[in-house]
């Protein structure tokens, strides 16, 4: 049985390993090639986003070793890959590279790691049995469509395609030639389309597999095991248990929650973002010498900090509803303790709305 969950997870992980040795080998070489000047090679008046792009690379650095599974804890890729920023700044500075050591590049990469860690934290399961159930049918559903090299070409291309014209429309608004707002603007739109075309491979990818009921552990089909009145069953290889809601389609909720949720993590965001500016502003922006596209850099970090809280807040209030599913009809509010339930599953009285009965543990 340990074989079998050693071979999804080696199917599951080799492509995001294989991905991680490539990018960090390209980001070693672009940060070392001898005497590199992006101005210098753009043309005269171009002045390179270089702080902006630092952050970006090693978040995204940190996000594909995390991926790999090598480390068990975020906070170790954290520090491997903080490390990483380390060593990689300092040896720019030896003299055959022609090329100089700067504390701001070093925060610049650092930044985007905590950056990343935040965001991380903000993505773990939280909630109860059902929510967690949830949650770990999602990354099922993505690890099994990363382990297909079409997801990573079509979203490769979507991202490259969102970076050209958001990139792009960037410059025509600014009418001239301004690296860090393109920088940023073709990020947004490269991130933003491949997480459109992701997201809808994971809603079609998870329709297909909700018909094979794929067991977590090994990925063995139990859509012919028994399931008792609790909706527990076994899978029939590793013997690990499941329960028969665990592949339902995502939660839907009804728009009068979502903007109730949405309205109270920004609030959250908001705070946060304030607080940080409170320390920002007379710390940081008294530090000598700090180039304008540093402060950019760090403006951009906060708001992503304050979003990434605002995100757990709502991805909390999420799992409040869904682990009391089977308490009160998330769509019509109808009381479901005394309704019906078959395998532990059931529908709403009087709306219909599917639900699950799951047991704590």
């Amino acid at each position: 049985m340990k074989a079998d969950a050693k071979d999804l997870l080696r199917r599951n992980t080799g492509p995001w390993r294989a991905a991680f040795v490539v990018y960090a080998l390209v980001l070693t070489t672009a940060t070392h090639w001898p005497a590199l000047d992006l101005g210098r090679i753009a043309g005269g008046g171009f002045e390179s986003p270089d702080k902006i792009l630092h952050p970006l690379a090693f978040a995204g650095l940190l996000v594909l070793l995390w991926r790999t599974r090598w480390v068990p804890h975020v906070w170790q890729a954290a520090v491997l890959v903080l490390a990483w920023t380390v060593i990689d700044e300092l040896t720019q500075a030896l003299p055959v590279l022609k090329r100089t050591f700067s504390v701001q590049d070093l925060v610049a990469s650092q930044i985007g790691v905590v950056v990343a860690v935040m965001w991380i934290r903000a993505l773990v399961p939280v909630g109860g049995p059902a929510n967690r159930v949830r949650i770990a049918w999602l990354g099922f559903v993505i690890d099994d469509l990363f382990a297909h090299p079409l997801t990573w070409v079509l979203s490769g291309l979507a991202g490259l395609g969102g970076a050209v014209v958001v990139g792009t429309a960037t410059w025509a608004i600014q009418s001239t030639v301004v690296p860090n707002w393109i920088t940023i603007g073709g990020f947004a739109g490269g991130v933003g389309a491949g997480l459109a075309v992701v997201a809808a491979a994971v809603r079609r990818r998870a329709r297909t597999l909700g018909v094979i009921r794929p067991c977590f552990a090994c990925g063995t089909s139990c859509r012919d095991i028994d399931f008792g009145d609790d909706g527990r069953g076994a899978c029939s290889v590793c013997g690990t248990f499941s329960h028969m809601g665990q592949w339902a389609t995502p939660m839907v909720l009804p728009l009068s929650e979502v903007a109730r949720g949405v309205g109270r993590a920004g609030l959250v965001g908001a705070g946060v973002f304030v607080a940080a500016m409170l320390v920002y502003v007379p710390v940081l922006r008294s530090w000598e010498g700090l180039l304008p596209d540093m402060q950019l850099t760090i403006d951009l970090a906060l708001i992503a900090v304050a979003v990434a809280v605002a995100v757990r807040v709502y991805r909390g209030r999420q799992a409040v509803l869904y682990d009391r599913q089977h308490v009160c009809c998330r769509w019509c509010d109808h009381g479901l303790e005394g309704t019906e339930v078959t395998h532990g599953c059931g529908r709403c009285g009087e709306c219909g709305t599917p639900f699950a009965r799951f047991a704590d543990g």
